[in-house]
C-alpha cells in the first residue's frame, strides 16, 4: 500500500498541552492521501531510537478527544535544545545516529509540534539535512511571530476559573490568596488569566516589583476596608527584593524546574503584616484537561496549514496566526526571541485605566 507513497514524520515535544492531538489528527488528515506518515514517540527520542506509529485519520480520529499526547512526550532529552546557559553544545554523534535513521526511513521532512525549546532543536537540526515544518504549541504564548499559541487559552480558562472561585473563600475569611501560574519569562498567562477574573494584584516577569511594594498595597487596602486580595502570579517572577524560586521537587529540567515563588509571597505577607495569606500553584493543571473551544478550533487551523505548508514545500516555516489570518513566520525567526509581554501596550494601558496594580 505505502511502497509508492512518499513518507512524512511528526514529533510532537515539551509539556502537555491542551489541542495537541487535535493538531495531529489535522495534520495527517492534510497528508495521509500522499504520505505515509510516522509518529515519532516521546518526540525527537523516538526518532533517535527508531520508534513510531504508523498513523491514519482512523487512528487519530479515534483519539483527537483525548486529552495529553497520545505519543507521548519528553521536555528533556539527547538533542540540542535550551538551558540555564543558553542553547545547549551541539552533540554530533547524536545528530548523526539520527539524520541515518531520518534517512533510512526515506523521510521527505518532519513536522514538529512545539514551543521555543522544541522549535530550537528543529533550527539546529535543519543545518544538518533535516527539514521541518514547524506548529507553535505553548500554553506560555511567547512565541514569536504569531498572535497566538495553542493551548494558552485553555490554560488561561483555568486560571481564570481558579481565581474567580477563589474570590468567595477570600471574602469570606477575610484572607489574601496568592495564586502562582505558570509561565518562566513571558507573563501572558497570570495577566489574561489576572484580567479576567478581576484579581486584586497581578504580578508578571516583565513588570518589576517588589515583595514590600506588595505588601504595603495590600495593608493600603485592609485600611480602606478591603481586607481580602487575590493576587495573581508567574512562576518565573524575581521580585526586586527577593529571588526567582525553583521547584525542590521532581527530576531537574534543562532550563531548570520553577515552583514556589507564590508560596514565598504568602510567607513574606505573614511576616510582614496582620493578613492572613494562603497560596495555591494551580501548576500542571493549567496544561492538563480539555481544550477550551478557541484552542480545538485554533489547533485544528494549525495543524491543517501545517500540512499545507508541508506539501508547497515549505520548510523552515512554522505556522502563525496573525489578524486572525493564517501565515508562516520562519523558524529561525520565531525562536530569535520570545514575545513578551510589553508594559507600554494597549492592554496593559487599559489595565492600569481599570484600576489593576501590577506591584510597583
Amino acid at each position: 500500500m505505502f511502497a509508492s507513497m512518499k513518507r512524512v514524520g511528526i514529533i510532537a515535544s515539551g509539556g502537555d498541552c491542551p489541542g495537541l492531538n487535535r493538531v495531529i489528527d489535522a495534520v495527517v488528515r492534510g497528508l495521509d492521501s500522499e504520505y505515509e506518515i510516522f509518529g515519532f514517540i516521546k518526540g525527537y527520542e523516538g526518532l533517535l531510537d527508531n520508534e513510531y506509529i504508523v498513523l491514519d485519520r482512523k487512528y487519530t480520529g479515534e483519539r483527537r478527544w483525548q486529552t495529553g499526547v497520545y505519543l507521548k512526550s519528553v521536555n528533556k532529552g539527547r538533542f540540542p535544545g535550551k538551558t540555564k546557559e543558553g542553547v545547549a553544545p551541539v552533540n554530533m554523534d547524536v545528530i548523526n545516529k539520527a539524520k541515518k535513521i531520518y534517512d533510512a526511513l526515506g523521510l521527505e521532512g518532519l513536522i514538529v509540534i512545539g514551543g521555543d525549546g522544541t522549535l530550537t532543536i528543529a533550527k539546529t537540526l535543519s543545518e544538518y539535512g533535516f527539514k521541518f515544518v514547524a506548529i507553535p504549541k505553548s500554553i506560555d504564548n511567547d512565541l514569536k511571530g504569531t498572535d497566538f499559541t495553542f493551548g494558552f487559552f485553555s490554560a488561561v480558562e483555568a486560571g481564570k476559573q481558579a481565581i474567580t472561585n477563589l474570590h468567595a473563600t477570600a471574602y469570606t475569611h477575610d484572607r489574601v490568596i496568592v495564586v502562582e501560574l505558570m509561565g518562566r519569562e513571558a507573563g501572558w498567562i497570570t495577566l489574561y488569566s489576572g484580567l479576567s477574573s478581576n484579581a486584586d494584584v497581578i504580578l508578571i516577569p516583565e513588570i518589576p516589583f517588589s515583595f514590600s511594594n506588595v505588601v504595603n498595597h495590600l495593608k493600603d487596602r485592609k485600611a480602606r476596608g478591603k481586607e481580602y486580595a487575590l493576587v495573581a502570579i508567574s512562576e518565573g517572577c524575581s521580585p526586586t527584593d527577593y529571588h526567582q524560586v525553583e521547584a525542590s521537587t521532581g527530576s531537574e529540567a534543562p532550563q531548570g524546574r520553577l515552583g514556589g515563588i507564590g508560596q514565598s509571597l504568602a510567607k513574606y505577607i505573614n511576616d510582614n503584616s496582620d493578613l492572613d495569606a494562603r497560596d495555591l500553584s494551580l501548576s500542571y493543571l493549567q496544561r492538563s484537561g480539555i481544550a477550551s473551544s478557541y484552542d480545538s478550533f485554533l489547533a485544528m487551523e494549525f495543524g491543517a496549514y501545517g500540512a499545507k505548508l508541508f506539501k508547497e514545500g515549505k520548510f523552515g516555516e512554522m505556522v502563525a496566526m496573525k489578524n486572525n489570518e493564517l501565515s508562516s513566520i520562519s523558524i529561525k525567526d520565531a525562536v530569535s526571541e520570545l514575545k513578551l509581554v510589553d508594559p507600554k501596550s494597549q492592554i496593559m494601558e487599559l489595565a492600569y485605566e481599570d484600576g489593576f496594580y501590577f506591584g510597583e
